[in-house]
């Protein structure tokens, strides 16, 4: 049989705002995290786009397609 067990009414908000503040950091934590992601693949395919563009260009001009 299980025993209840009675909370002060103190405690149950302090508990909420607790987990709400701990809540609230794990989204600005995943937010932050996505946004970062995005940032740094936009970044990474602009900067391997540029080189295969550069890559490319020299490889035809030297075969005399460009």
């Amino acid at each position: 049989m299980l025993e209840r067990v009675v909370i002060p009414r103190k405690e149950l908000l302090a508990y909420d705002k607790y987990m709400d503040a701990i809540r609230t950091q794990k989204l600005l934590m995943k937010d932050s995290l996505r946004e970062g992601m995005e940032k740094g693949m936009k970044k990474g395919w602009r900067k391997g786009w540029r080189k295969g563009w550069r890559k490319g260009w020299k490889k035809g001009w030297r075969k005399g397609n460009i």
